[in-house]
């Protein structure tokens, strides 16, 4: 391969995708899979290190405000891709992080990082499984909005998920309040839908 110095930094960055063989669904939360921050991250950025590729995110404006679970917080960013043995040689793309969290720097924090996982998901062209929400062929579901359950219904679905035991149901319940929000609501769809299927088979 040419010597790093030499590439540009869209050069390089075709470097990175040349690398990239596609990420298998390897982590699971109540039968729901989904690709891992730490796999995609640990891939992409070996390779960005190698080839000396930096990706800068600049928050512009962001927003703190009090939300029904605790805190939102949303902000307009700019996504820059910087070519470290040239810092002038660089580009921007306009993205967006929000994250809704009880506390705000726990907000904060998840909104950011969801929103470089899939900035660089969908940046390189990731392909997933089939499990993938993008993913024409999966069967569409109406999905149930968790806002239409309370916090008391949450925590009941999540016992019957689990037969009855308490002490499963709320290490899920626990992991599932610190979601992103639109994950939240996968995880109850698929929820409801076991539950339904169990009670038609105990018919």
């Amino acid at each position: 391969m040419t010597e790093n110095k030499e590439l540009n930094i869209y050069q390089k960055l075709v470097e990175v995708r040349k690398s990239i063989d596609g990420f298998k669904k390897d982590a699971t939360g109540y039968g729901y899979k989904y690709v891992s921050g730490t796999q995609v991250l640990s891939s992409i950025k070996a390779k960005m290190d190698e080839l000396g590729v930096i990706l800068e995110p600049h928050l512009i404006n962001p927003i703190t405000e009090k939300s029904a679970k605790g805190y939102m917080v949303d902000s307009e960013m700019r996504m820059v891709w910087v070519n470290a043995d040239k810092p002038e040689d660089r580009f921007e793309i306009k993205w967006y992080m929000a994250g809704e969290q009880k506390d705000p720097s726990q907000a904060f924090g998840s909104g950011l990082t969801y929103s470089e996982r899939y900035f660089l998901l969908k940046f390189f062209n990731v392909p997933t499984d089939e499990d993938d929400p993008d993913n024409p062929k999966k069967p569409k579901k109406e999905p149930e909005s968790k806002s239409e359950l309370t916090t008391s219904q949450i925590k009941n679905l999540f016992i019957e998920h689990h037969k009855g035991n308490k002490e499963e149901a709320k290490e899920d319940y626990e992991m599932y309040i610190d979601m992103p929000e639109d994950q939240q609501n996968d995880i109850i769809t698929k929820i409801l839908s076991d539950v339904e299927e169990v009670k038609e088979v105990e018919k």
